[in-house]
């Protein structure tokens, strides 16, 4: 991962850790320093102690970090499944500056995915059902950047695009 810091950004943080050292010189050092007892000695080697097993654990591994379980290596793999338009999706239509994708499924319904760029991220999933699913319909993705989809020119091109996919049903609207 790369660092998109700018250079502002990077004095201020370096200004932050001045501070707050200079803060834990203050509040904990010099106190303790004054009054050193075997007692605070005692608590603070406690504390290492703690800590140091802490780590151990953790590097050996019999305490796992909350986010090393199989179950989330998934959510991390989706990550970077985001592929849209899909080698699988064609251009159904082009209507003024909005594309319509399809993946095809059943030829006789589709579903028509309307939205922004959240929409989008949906596309791998359903093309992976799609294709997992045989008796799926088609899906077609109507998206733009900003979600300009309020517009009467859209909806009769939706009506248009139904009509030459041959589905008698309306389409099923999500976004």
């Amino acid at each position: 991962m790369t660092s998109s810091l700018g250079a502002i950004h990077r004095i201020g943080l370096v200004g932050l850790s001045i501070i707050l050292a200079w803060m834990t010189y203050l509040l904990f050092e010099r106190p303790i320093r004054r009054r050193n007892t075997g007692a605070i000695a005692l608590i603070l080697a406690g504390v290492m102690t703690a800590i140091g097993v802490a780590g151990l654990l953790f590097w050996t591994g019999p305490v796992s970090n909350r986010l090393d379980r199989p179950d989330l290596e998934r959510v991390v793999r989706a990550v970077n499944d985001w592929e849209y338009p899909s080698r699988d999706m064609t251009v159904q239509k082009s209507f003024l500056d909005y594309t319509f994708y399809r993946k095809k499924g059943r030829a006789d319904d589709a579903v028509l995915f309307v939205g922004d760029s959240n929409m989008e991220q949906y596309a791998p999933r359903v093309s992976f059902l799609i294709d997992g699913n045989p008796g799926s319909p088609s899906a077609i993705f109507a998206t733009k950047g900003g979600c300009h989809f309020a517009s009467p020119e859209l909806g009769r091109a939706a009506t248009r695009l139904r009509r030459e996919v041959g589905g008698n049903r309306p389409f099923g609207a999500a976004g």
